[in-house]
């Protein structure tokens, strides 16, 4: 569905700005006010499930992973967020793509529809943990294309990697935080989605300064991808078995 709707926006914005700036944001708005009211009558409450308390030894265990799941989302949500605000306007910018730029939020859209799916699959065969740092860095991949591939072909891996990726790493960080707090999860959920959030304001801050500084929103996306490196890092990193047993022994 967010798939759908960026692919949509990025075909029906341009039609729509041919009659002006303000015709497109009523435009825009009066087709997602069509989606929402065939979506409404869809809505419902979910049955509420019976709380049941976790372990406490299992709940000290999943607490530092958790927290490092937390800050490399915070980090993906920094970093994500910078070509996705910025995309068309760097395309804009690039001499002899400007032509190209509501394709390219198009291409976007247009692979975000299979993402979900996709990683939900690449996650039954090596599991959410190595499922979620396989995306993370293929958007890494994606971010640094059009430096290795100048032109076109690098702005589209660049919006094909954001469109396979963002979705995929918000449903696969939701599965692995179901997986570390069953008996917690939208308390879990409700944190990271602040955490995110609050990436999601950094990001473009970063992007602005960055560029600004260097006059080129092409530097922006190194940035993002920085960003990215340390979340996976962050992600990745298992503190040693004897390292853990110091610390439950502690507790």
């Amino acid at each position: 569905g967010r798939g759908i709707g960026i692919a949509a926006a990025g075909t029906l914005g341009p039609v729509f700005a041919g009659a002006g700036s303000r015709v497109a944001w009523l435009g825009v708005a009066a087709v997602a006010a069509v989606a929402c009211a065939f979506a409404l009558p869809h809505l419902g409450d979910e049955p509420a499930l019976a709380a049941a308390g976790a372990p406490a030894g299992s709940a000290r265990r999943d607490r530092g992973e958790f927290v490092r799941l937390a800050v490399a989302y915070g980090l993906e949500g920094a970093a994500y967020i910078i070509p996705a605000t910025f995309l068309v306007a760097m395309v804009v910018g690039t001499p002899g793509l400007a032509g190209f730029a509501p394709a390219c939020w198009i291409v976007v859209g247009i692979v975000a529809v299979p993402a979900a799916a996709l990683w939900a699959a690449v996650a039954r065969r090596i599991g959410t943990r190595a499922a979620l740092s396989c995306a993370m860095v293929t958007q890494i991949a994606g971010l640094l294309a059009p430096f290795a591939v100048p032109g076109v072909p690098g702005v589209l891996a660049l919006a094909a990697g954001l469109g396979v990726t963002f979705i995929g790493i918000t449903s696969l960080t939701s599965a692995l935080v179901r997986e570390l707090r069953p008996h917690g999860t939208n308390v879990a959920l409700g944190t990271l989605t602040v955490v995110y959030g609050v990436g999601q304001i950094a990001g473009p801050l970063l992007a602005v300064r960055v560029t600004l500084a260097t006059g080129a929103y092409r530097d922006a996306l190194l940035a993002a991808a920085a960003l990215l490196v340390a979340a996976v890092a962050i992600f990745a990193w298992r503190p040693s078995a004897k390292a853990n047993e110091i610390g439950v022994a502690s507790r």
